[in-house]
């Protein structure tokens, strides 16, 4: 995909469906951060014109470890996700840019990141997304992948 069909996504009409979306934050600190449901996506809707909106119920955090043997650990488990929702907002402000908000519940955190296209994906920087960071911001990239019509 390129910037031009990325736009499109904003603006073409559909059906009701969803498309897939993947969010990957990467910090300073080595952190990095993957926002989808287990398989790899979430799930966003065309709630207005530019915009896609929705959520997930968890979110993974490369310095979560579970043991594999007495002394292995392996980083960036699927089976130790921050159970947190979070809800996504994306809008298309036009030029190949891009506003993105991400809510977490619970911990009452917000989270803006100014994008620009870059080769059919959404990347900025903005705050590091963990409680208690050594590092203030993180590189995030958001790929808005196919459409999935809803069942009639």
């Amino acid at each position: 995909m390129d910037c031009n069909q990325l736009n499109g996504r904003f603006q073409e009409q559909r059906v009701p469906g969803v498309y897939e979306v993947t969010i990957v934050s990467n910090q300073l600190d080595g952190i990095v951060g993957f926002g989808g449901q287990f398989g790899g996506v979430l799930q966003l809707r065309k709630v207005a014109e530019g915009r896609l909106q929705g959520g997930t119920g968890s979110y993974l955090f490369s310095d979560r470890t579970f043991a594999l043997g007495p002394f292995a650990l392996q980083p960036f488990s699927a089976k130790n996700e921050d159970l947190v929702s979070m809800n996504v907002t994306i809008q298309s402000e036009g030029n190949g840019q891009y506003l993105v908000e991400l809510d977490i519940f619970g911990g009452g955190r917000h989270f803006v990141i100014n994008g620009q296209c870059i080769e059919g994906a959404i990347v900025g920087s903005g705050p590091a997304i963990g409680a208690s960071e050594p590092v203030e911001t993180a590189i995030y990239t958001i790929t808005v992948g196919r459409f999935i019509e809803d069942p009639h």
